[in-house]
């Protein structure tokens, strides 16, 4: 009988790599990659079985995450890297960014250290120091984000919802509460975690969270200012802030990012309270619930509940709603123009799969002067200079005038295999003095094999 034998952990290593990144390795495993502007890729935390190698391609942002994204710069103010150094020091790896505002005024340090945890599992402490070399913070920034954190697979959006991993994000409290905010991108958050009594300090933490699976814990070990955090309410990433006071001193803010097993995470969601919505404040985030397959306007999207689906969101004037204004019972979606052209474009956006065809269709009627039509686009989230100008790509229905009701269908907005992090946008285009009313649109995602090179055009 053969004995599977465990391979040992024989420590960290570190390689530089053509285009200013880096890539750190357990023994032959692919653990993490570090691009030029202070982004880092967590790969694995698992230093003995991670992800086959991949070649780099381009720096990790929210649209292009293998592992765990986070960063190694300030956001608020924005700034740039000035020097990025990365070492081996005894079985751990340290990453040193400095890095400045656009004037120069305000310079950050980021200190990241990977090594391996009591419980055989690596883990980063993150050591951020800013300040200001000026008189006062650089206007008009009320608040300082100095770290994002985002786990892949989290928000790509309405095209990938059956992929999602992680359907809530629990956040600690100063009286002990652990808060529980369902995924959902109707209600921003802001205003729930305003009237919280968050007091970030030593311990407090946030977890990405699930059913049955690991959770991604971001924990704060010491800081000499006050923190909060904020959810995005498009891909659901993590704002570390800091609230800006009129003169900025030395800050130190020292994070911990590590997984917590299945057992953990668990206790952590079964002791996690949800957060409350008002029914006031539910009623005026009420938006049409826009997923793949046929949306006929007549259901909300999810604000109290996780709920990955898109909206349109309404005005109340060029933008309706009647969630029962349909000729045939459904509901409907009106747009109603003066001449200028208005656009309404479905929130958030989605990022597509490599190698996929969409498909969309609709049935609507036009009344008056007016011409609508739907137009899918794309655009890539991209640091200047590592991929070069790219070409979006783009599909629209012909215009359709006014006349009786009408069903139709768009040509397919294919993406190639080589374009991993293309960015969808639905939008209306209503053009003229009228309105259109649409009562039905159809989504749908599918495999798609490209016949050749394709790169850019329309």
């Amino acid at each position: 009988m053969n004995a599977h034998v465990q391979p040992a952990f024989t420590g960290l290593t570190v390689e530089s790599c053509t285009g200013g990144f880096w890539r750190i390795r357990a023994g032959s495993v692919n653990v993490a990659v570090i691009g030029p502007h202070g982004m880092v890729d967590w790969l694995s935390d698992d230093p003995l079985h991670a992800p086959p190698e991949e070649p780099i391609w381009k720096e990790a942002h929210l649209g292009f995450v293998r592992g765990v994204k986070f960063e190694l710069v300030m956001a608020t103010p924005f700034t740039q890297v000035d020097s990025l150094l990365v070492s081996e020091d005894v079985g751990r790896i340290v990453v040193e960014v400095r890095s400045l505002s656009a004037d120069r005024q305000f310079v950050a340090q980021h200190r990241a250290v990977l090594a391996l945890a009591g419980d055989g599992r690596l883990q980063w402490t993150i050591d951020a120091r800013f300040a200001s070399g000026g008189p006062t913070v650089p206007a008009p920034h009320a608040e300082l984000e100095y770290g994002n954190v985002y786990p892949a697979r989290c928000g790509n959006g309405w095209l990938q919802t059956a992929d999602k991993r992680f359907n809530e994000t629990l956040i600690s409290a100063a009286d002990g509460t652990l808060w529980s905010f369902p995924h959902q991108h109707a209600l921003h958050y802001g205003h729930v975690l305003s009237h919280l009594d968050l007091a970030v300090s030593p311990g407090s933490f946030v977890a990405f969270a699930g059913p049955d699976d690991e959770a991604l814990l971001i924990e704060t070990l010491a800081t000499n200012a006050p923190l909060t955090w904020a959810i995005c309410d498009m891909f659901y990433d993590l704002h570390c802030l800091i609230s800006a006071p009129a003169h900025i001193g030395a800050v130190h803010v020292r994070t911990r990012l590590r997984w917590a097993a299945k057992s953990e995470a668990a206790s952590l969601c079964a002791r996690a309270k949800r957060v409350t919505i008002s029914p006031e404040l539910e009623a005026r985030h009420r938006t049409p619930r826009i997923a793949l397959g046929r949306n006929r306007f007549t259901e909300a999207a999810g604000v109290s509940l996780p709920d990955d689906a898109a909206a349109f969101r309404p005005d109340g004037s060029a933008r309706c709603w009647l969630p029962q204004g349909g000729p045939d019972g459904g509901g409907a979606l009106q747009m109603r123009g003066d001449g200028a052209p208005i656009i309404w474009q479905l929130a958030p956006d989605s990022i597509a799969a490599a190698a996929t065809r969409i498909r969309a269709g609709f049935r609507a009627r036009v009344d008056g002067a007016a011409t609508l039509r739907l137009r899918l686009r794309t655009f890539a989230w991209d640091w200047a200079g590592q991929s070069g100008h790219r070409i979006g790509l783009e599909v629209a229905s012909v215009p359709l005038r006014a006349g009786d009701w009408c069903e139709v269908e768009l040509p397919a907005l294919d993406i190639p295999p080589e374009r991993r992090d293309e960015t969808v946008v639905v939008e209306w285009l209503l053009d003229g003095a009228g309105s259109a009313t649409i009562i039905s649109l159809d989504l749908a995602v599918e495999p798609w094999s490209s016949p050749g090179p394709a790169e850019g055009g329309r």
